[in-house]
């Protein structure tokens, strides 16, 4: 009995130490209150505990992160700032479009185009924070009063760039001045090559005959196989239709089995046409090609619908981009083809909202003929919206140079034409815009359809 006790003894000595211990844990550990609807996490136990309840759950592979950290919310990525408004000097840069003359009412179209793109520009904070500005001058359509604006831009305006001019056989005036100058100029001309035989301050920011007539005449015959017989009435004053009706369409029509029946003549400037229709209409063609400037061509178009001439219809888009042309009667138009410089019903964001303002300013400017009643067709801007998008490349280039008021004039030219030059895949409202080594741009030519009152891109 003795050893019994005696084995008991250090029992005894372990509980008087450890039982202490325990009540005294016990009593510091307050009793914890009804869970809440929504319980939060339950306290971490210390290393010595049990395994927890089935229903707690399962730590991850790695160790949790303390809660305020995971409590801390993902950290925001930074929000770029709007750009402020261009404020302070500007730089001013030159553009020549015809104000007066048989072509204003064009100009005022591209001038308008041009003016959007200014807005946007400074919007987005102007040329590294100064305005861009243009400095309008009017060329009224006259190779003379191209000569006086050019020389005026350069030597007494002072301007980095010039727009303009309107035409090729303006463009024959003045790109030797800007060679000679050494200032660049970005022309909307059409005629090809013609950027390259002035190289290098010269370029053309609009599609050339040679790139848009091939995919029109693949169209049309696709459109109409049995089309056999053509005439071609052509501006031949005018250096643009002059190529394109003697030089380009004849050898196109041959390569596409079309017979050239001939070609009717005239001059820029004409305002009797009833000997020109007579003529075409004497020749019995089944495709008729105009190729001239709009007036010329919607004075032509309104004489052959009133001597009751009907023939397939494959145009030039120097004239049909005018919404004179679509005053027309519609069984005239009927089935008309054409191919663009641009595609302008293109779906993009971007062309959307250009041509929607575009359109709005248009017809707000009350220098612009209303459309005709009932008309679906008001002016479309596929010569503007070209005008639009090189006002902002060169825009983006003077940014990426660093020009400002202060940049020496020789150094801001050389810069913009360098920078130009070298333009590579520009998201313009008409599409993405590379510069070629021969100064022009190049893109897939749309070809579009009148049918049943409205315009349909058939190509692409």
């Amino acid at each position: 009995m003795r050893r019994f006790f005696r084995r008991l003894i250090p029992l005894f000595v372990v509980a008087l130490v450890v039982v202490p211990i325990l009540a005294a844990c016990a009593s510091a550990t307050p009793t914890p209150a009804p869970a809440p609807p929504k319980a939060t996490a339950a306290p971490k136990p210390p290393p010595e505990a049990t395994k927890p309840a089935a229903e707690a759950p399962k730590p991850a592979a790695e160790a949790p992160k303390p809660a305020a950290e995971a409590a801390k919310p993902a950290e925001a990525k930074p929000v770029a700032a709007a750009p402020k408004p261009a404020s302070g000097k500007p730089i001013r840069v030159g553009n020549m479009e015809p104000m007066t003359g048989p072509m204003a009412m064009f100009g005022a179209e591209t001038l308008i185009a041009q003016n959007l793109a200014i807005e946007d520009v400074n919007k987005a904070g102007g040329i590294n924070g100064s305005p861009l500005e243009l400095v309008n001058c009017d060329d009224s359509y006259d190779p003379k009063q191209t000569v006086t604006c050019m020389r005026k831009l350069i030597d007494q305006e002072k301007v980095p760039a010039i727009f303009g001019p309107f035409t090729g056989s303006l463009a024959e005036v003045a790109f030797p001045l800007a060679n000679e100058a050494k200032v660049p100029v970005f022309s909307h001309i059409i005629v090809p090559g013609m950027a390259a035989q002035y190289r290098p301050w010269t370029f053309q920011i609009n599609l050339q005959a040679d790139e848009y007539w091939p995919a029109g005449v693949k169209a049309f015959k696709a459109k109409y196989p049995d089309a056999k017989n053509a005439v071609i009435a052509v501006d031949i004053k005018e250096r643009s239709p002059q190529y394109t009706g003697k030089e380009l369409l004849p050898k196109l029509f041959k390569d596409a089995g079309i017979n050239l029946l001939g070609s009717v003549d005239f001059e820029g400037g004409t305002t009797d046409w009833a000997s020109y229709a007579t003529k075409i209409k004497s020749m019995k063609p089944d495709v008729l090609t105009v190729v001239a400037n709009p007036p010329e061509g919607f004075g032509l178009h309104m004489e052959l619908e009133k001597q009751g001439f009907k023939s397939k219809l494959l145009l030039d888009p120097m004239h049909v981009y005018s919404f004179l042309f679509w005053q027309q009667s519609p069984e005239y138009m009927e089935g008309t083809i054409f191919p663009e410089w641009n595609s302008w019903l293109r779906s993009d964001p971007k062309t959307k909202d250009f041509v929607e303002r575009w359109q709005a300013k248009v017809k707000a400017d009350p220098s612009q003929p209303p459309a005709p009643p009932g008309s679906k067709i008001y002016h479309f801007p596929s010569y503007d919206i070209s005008n639009y998008d090189a006002i902002m490349a060169v825009a983006q280039v003077m940014r990426d140079a660093k020009i400002t008021p202060e940049t020496p004039l020789a150094e801001a030219r050389q810069k913009i034409r360098d920078g130009y030059q070298n333009l590579k895949n520009f998201p313009g409202a008409s599409g993405s815009i590379t510069v070629k080594p021969t100064g022009d741009v190049s893109w897939t030519a749309p070809v579009m359809i009148f049918e049943k009152g409205e315009i349909k891109q058939i190509v692409p």
